[in-house]
């Protein structure tokens, strides 16, 4: 039995609904939720299930991907390395580390060269800790950091680790500094400007943030989102697209029916694979003839599907 799907784009409930699985490169506008924009998204196309691949805060602009149908499975293995833009204002800490909090430390003498702020940019780069703010989407106990900080209540909360790639000075124009920044995926920006205004002594919160990169989906070729439906349509990425941190691999007839249906196989199933450098393990599986089948972990010569394709 051989697997193949015709994947062509299709409006399967004209004209209430459509079918598109794929990932859509939106431009968010500064002052919306990025769960926002998706919903906008999914009225506009007229599908159930969407997401996005990486929360953008309400204040910060550029972009967002935004997954449609079976393109929501693939959430977790997005390129990982994200580029941004921002302006920090040295000399003022909020509670929110950003424009939406309240001052709660400032300093008027403002003594700090460009020089310094160079130097203490550059202990940043590499493999760095951060502390998720308390104003954050990230869970605790069930619920939402910033459920909890909107209480007044600050708890406990462990350091994760993020890579800072490059951080570089744009502009120096105190208390104003604008900065360019290339980070792992979950990495807070305004957690980076927060830690370096502490590093510096005068404190700093971020004033703007614009993303203008995830991998290789770029700010330039973002759709805005007052696009009409038929552009949405025209412009949707297929979900390899999506794919390209992840290995290669092409399954045997045999095995390809058996992954589509969720089973392991050995590595007799495989016709051919290519590890990718950043996740050696983990794969995009195709059948003989080029059908996105799934997900699948490579592990001491057994495949597991981690998310299975239902193509329709």
């Amino acid at each position: 039995m051989v697997v193949k799907v015709d994947r062509s784009l299709k409006i399967r409930d004209n004209p209430g609904g459509c079918g598109i699985d794929g990932i859509l490169n939106i431009w968010k506008p500064s002052g919306m939720t990025s769960f926002g924009v998706v919903d906008h998204v999914r009225k506009t196309v007229g599908i159930r299930k969407a997401g996005h691949g990486g929360t953008l805060d309400p204040l910060a602009t550029g972009v967002l991907l935004v997954l449609l149908g079976e393109a929501t499975k693939i959430q977790a293995y997005l390129p990982d390395e994200k580029e941004y833009e921002g302006i920090m204002k040295l000399g003022e800490e909020t509670s929110t580390q950003d424009t939406s909090g309240n001052i709660i430390r400032q300093v008027k003498d403002l003594r700090n060269s460009e020089k310094e702020v160079k130097e203490i940019s550059r202990t940043f780069l590499g493999r760095i800790k951060q502390v998720p703010p308390m104003a954050s989407a990230k869970h605790y106990r069930g619920r939402r950091l910033y459920e909890l900080h909107r209480q007044g209540k600050e708890v406990e909360r462990k350091p994760h680790e993020v890579v800072i790639t490059s951080l570089n000075i744009l502009e120096y124009s105190p208390p104003l500094v604008r900065f360019s920044v290339v980070c792992s995926g979950g990495t807070y920006v305004r957690t980076l400007v927060h830690d370096w205004g502490k590093r510096l002594g005068c404190g700093a919160h971020l004033i703007s943030l614009v993303r203008k990169r995830i991998g290789h989906f770029h700010l330039e070729d973002s759709l805005p989102l007052s696009s009409p439906g038929e552009t949405y349509f025209s412009s949707v990425k297929p979900v390899e697209d999506g794919l390209s941190s992840l290995g290669k691999a092409v399954l045997k007839d045999w095995a390809a029916v058996r992954v589509f249906h969720g089973g392991n196989i050995d590595n007799s199933g495989v016709e051919r694979w290519e590890p990718s450098p950043s996740l050696g393990n983990v794969f995009a599986v195709y059948s003989g003839e080029g059908t996105l089948l799934a997900l699948a972990r490579q592990d001491n010569g057994y495949w597991f599907p981690l998310r299975v394709f239902r193509w329709e």
